[in-house]
Parts: structure tokens; C-alpha cells; sequence
């Protein structure tokens, strides 16, 4: 115990405590892909199959939004144009 412990939160005058806690802490993170390579492969799988960005699966949608993004370089275009 140091003479400041009770005083203000946390680890208040231990800082060796307050490292080695740090320490612990990081190694055994439920957070931390490292030591679990299955959780980390399923949240991989997961995150691929649910993520709508991957035009490959949908072409169509690929269509859109090219075509989208040719409607808004128009615009900007157009609204340059009548500014000037």
C-alpha cells in the first residue's frame, strides 16, 4: 500500500500496480483475437457475409451505384457550370 491509497480513483500513487494490472489485463481480454483463432475466423466469416459492400455477390447494385455516382458528378458539373 502507498500512503496515497484511498485517495482519488483509480490506481492513485501505484503506478507498478497500476502496470502489472495493464499487463493481466491485455492477456486475457475477451476482446483479443489472438488467443482464440476460432473466434476470430467466425467473426471474419461473419463480418463477410453479412456486409452489404462486396458488389461481386450483386451485380446489379454495382449498376446503381455507378450510375448514381455519374448522376452526382453531373450535378456538381451542371451547378459548376451556372456558377461561373
Amino acid at each position: 500500500m502507498t500512503k496515497n491509497a484511498g485517495v482519488g480513483k483509480g490506481w492513485h500513487g501505484d503506478p507498478a500496480a497500476h502496470a502489472a494490472a495493464g499487463r493481466r489485463g491485455g492477456q486475457i481480454s475477451s476482446g483479443n483475437f489472438k488467443n482464440d483463432p476460432k473466434r476470430a475466423a467466425s467473426a471474419g466469416k461473419k463480418g463477410g457475409a453479412l456486409s452489404p459492400g462486396n458488389f461481386k455477390n450483386d451485380p446489379e447494385r454495382a449498376r446503381a451505384a455507378g450510375r448514381a455516382r455519374a448522376e452526382k458528378r453531373r450535378l456538381a458539373s451542371a451547378v459548376e457550370g451556372s456558377a461561373a
